[in-house]
């Protein structure tokens, strides 16, 4: 174990008003054990450093949340204002990725003011998976995030256009404006709403 390593169990027990004893039983190593590592006589195995941290306060890797950046904001007229929205790890700001979320290739975005009301509030989360590249069919009806060809980003619902090949998107809202018959990159049906009571944010 590295000095500075063990410089840290000391703060950490000091600061923590524990013995040497209170450690070892956390840990299950005796106090003669114990002096042995801050003595840099002996290593710590993996797992006995594990419990080091957890007696302490300190997260295991496999106790903290998974993330997802919010990569943009959903405002006036259900346009999705994107920022760095296809770069792995940017956003906004990250919170904890609810469990039936997929933890791979899915966006989220922030709902501000009325846009998406009554289906959600302001402040609630939405996701979609980043990976569409087509407009599929089933999705008429549902809510969708959609790029239409002039690169303008929309959280609407899906319907047919009038021409072939062209697509219409309606408001979630019934008093913000629909866009008719239009062509678009791609559209992704929007997985179940996250209500703000419910987000966790998270430092990336």
């Amino acid at each position: 174990m590295k000095g500075m390593d063990i410089m840290w169990i000391r703060q950490q027990l000091a600061l923590a008003g524990k013995t040497q004893g209170d450690l070892g039983d956390a840990v299950g190593l005796t106090s003669v054990q114990i002096n042995k590592i801050l003595q840099g006589g002996r290593r710590l195995k993996a797992d006995e450093a594990d419990r080091i941290r957890k007696f302490f306060g300190f997260s295991l890797p496999e106790e903290r949340p998974s993330t997802i950046p919010v990569v943009g904001r959903v405002g006036a007229g259900d346009y999705v204002e994107l920022v760095d929205a296809y770069e792995k790890g940017s956003g906004l700001y990250h919170i904890a990725r609810p469990q039936w979320v997929p933890s791979h290739g899915v966006a989220a975005a922030e709902i501000v003011g009325s846009s998406a009301e009554p289906w959600a509030l302001s402040g609630d989360i939405i996701f979609w998976q980043r990976a569409a590249i087509t407009v599929f069919p089933d999705d008429l009806g549902r809510p969708v995030v959609a790029e239409t060809a002039d690169g303008k980003v929309m959280l609407k619902r899906l319907a047919n256009g009038q021409d072939a090949g062209r697509w219409s998107l309606l408001s979630i809202n019934p008093t913000h404006p629909n866009v008719m018959n239009v062509e678009l990159k791609w559209a992704a049906r929007v997985l179940p709403v996250l209500p703000r009571d419910d987000v966790r944010y998270l430092e990336p």
